[in-house]
């Protein structure tokens, strides 16, 4: 888990280092690249790929076309043939997630990895799940409301993310996944609400003050403060 949150964090950098030398500024186009809201933040997604490789170059324009209908999202190419340290970051991504070490091209954004797709649309369907926050909650459960309230003020700031709420009361599936996630990091609870985002489990929501803030440090740290418009 330490390993994997080193990595993570390292990504990270790595993300923010480029966008602010404006390396991403022409990676999207058409919706993405609309009106600029004071405070919106951006998300970001890594495309490591070899150029020159058709079927990576494939996948680069998949990123990119994805992202131009999705505002507030931007593409980070990333040449692992131009620069040993992006290899060696990708390899450190592959080791982190258990990923094969075969697995280029590949896309990474929020602690999650894309390296295998069928056809175009199982590659949509699967950036969609890449930017969902989830909401496990129940009926009549106030701490639920408090974190949907929450999350109604602030996810406005990031319009790449979707958010999706789960009653684990009426929807077995919703309740079997949540157990999967909480099986996964060897969590027992029956805590609700659980938020996943990045790979990430919140469980519960005590205050605006003390959960809010938990929320609103993860979603930043997976964003970067959309540029003004000039």
């Amino acid at each position: 888990m330490r390993f994997l949150l080193v990595t993570c964090l390292v990504c990270w950098f790595v993300n923010l280092a480029d966008f602010v030398q404006g390396q991403t500024s022409n990676d999207t186009t058409g919706a993405a690249a609309v009106a600029r809201v004071a405070g919106q933040r951006d998300l970001l997604i890594d495309v490591y790929y070899r150029a020159g490789n058709p079927d990576d170059e494939a996948w680069l324009k998949r990123a990119r076309d994805y992202a131009a209908k999705q505002p507030g999202l931007k593409v980070v190419p990333r040449d692992v043939t131009s620069d040993a340290a992006l290899e060696k970051t990708m390899q450190s991504i592959q080791s982190a997630l258990q990923l094969p070490k075969t697995s280029v091209p590949l896309v990474y954004g929020f602690n999650r990895a894309i390296h295998q797709v069928k056809d175009d649309a199982d590659f949509a369907a699967q950036m969609d799940r890449l930017r969902q926050l989830e909401m496990y909650c129940q009926p009549n459960c106030p701490h639920c409301d408090q974190a949907e309230q929450h999350l109604k003020k602030t996810l406005p700031q990031y319009p790449a993310i979707t958010f999706v709420k789960r009653n684990i009361v009426n929807d077995k599936e919703a309740k079997a996944e949540l157990q999967g996630l909480l099986k996964r990091r060897n969590t027992n609870t029956q805590t609700v609400p659980v938020l996943h985002f990045a790979n990430q489990l919140l469980i519960g929501f005590d205050s605006q003050q003390k959960s809010g803030d938990k929320v609103d440090e993860l979603l930043k740290r997976w964003s970067w403060e959309t540029p003004a418009a000039r």
